[in-house]
């Protein structure tokens, strides 16, 4: 609704994400397609390690970063704008 003020959408929003599920389901069939690159088991996992070990670092913070993060800058932001 237009007149909730800031606070409403991003508290819809985060419902909406967490209930479907989708994003937290696609991360984690990603994260476990990624261990056996981060611990090396395959021939020549050495040299992909690394990168391995960065992209599920990323997807680790990607998950609240998008649930949490982003709708609580989205209020302060709003906040800001209304002043």
């Amino acid at each position: 609704m237009a007149g909730d003020g800031p606070r409403i959408p991003p508290i819809n929003g985060g419902d909406a994400r967490i209930e479907s599920l989708s994003r937290v389901m696609t991360t984690t069939a990603v994260l476990i397609g990624f261990m056996p690159l981060a611990m090396a088991i395959e021939e020549g996992g050495d040299m992909l390690q690394p990168m391995a070990a960065a992209a599920i670092g990323g997807l680790l913070m990607e998950i609240p970063v998008a649930l949490f993060l982003m709708p609580c800058l989205y209020v302060i932001a709003s906040k800001k704008e209304g002043k």
